[in-house]
């Protein structure tokens, strides 16, 4: 199984050259967002049952132990273009089993030399733990600002003001 998919969401969607990519692993999250998008396109495809969307989990078919050596041999062989990881779930969701250890492997694992462009958005201010892999790579963090009378749509994200100290940190150890 593929661990890189085609995405329209990183080019086309955001208007950036080059082909789209993204890396799924997860599926679900405990933010419990009221406007989730990612929550409907699974249930659509069936990747998960409404129900068990808040208890996020590696997706079908996919481990946590995957070979370092196979997502190099994919970017390899990829055209240069820009990848998103984990489009359909946050990323740094503290309720996906062992995700600080997972996170780091798969940044850990990414070519260092590649022409790719890695994306990650998140709403959690956990993604500083990882600042160590990212500043040596081409890895862009977006983390959402959200307006204060809007919180109670996203319950289970991290505060606004850990949010802003996250992109202070990352911003001040040369992350993008």
């Amino acid at each position: 199984m593929s661990l890189v998919t085609k995405s329209n969401i990183p080019s086309k969607e955001w208007g950036l050259p080059g082909p789209g990519y993204a890396i799924n692993f997860f599926v679900g999250c405990s933010g419990r967002c009221t406007y989730c998008w990612a929550r409907d396109m699974a249930v659509r495809f069936g990747q998960v049952n409404v129900g068990d969307w808040g208890r996020p989990r590696v997706k079908r078919g996919y481990r946590c132990d995957f070979p370092a050596i196979q997502l190099y041999c994919e970017f390899e062989n990829l055209p240069p273009g820009n990848v998103l990881i984990s489009a359909t779930c946050d990323f740094y969701d503290p309720a996906i089993p062992d995700s600080a250890l997972f996170t780091g492997s798969l940044l850990g694992s990414l070519p260092f030399k590649t022409l790719h462009t890695f994306w990650v958005l998140t709403k959690r201010a956990e993604v500083v733990r990882d600042m160590s892999w990212m500043r040596h790579q081409d890895i862009h963090v977006g983390l959402s600002i959200t307006d204060t009378i809007a919180r109670p749509e996203e319950p289970g994200s991290s505060p606004n003001p850990e949010r802003i100290e996250a992109l202070r940190q990352l911003h001040e150890a040369g992350v993008k």
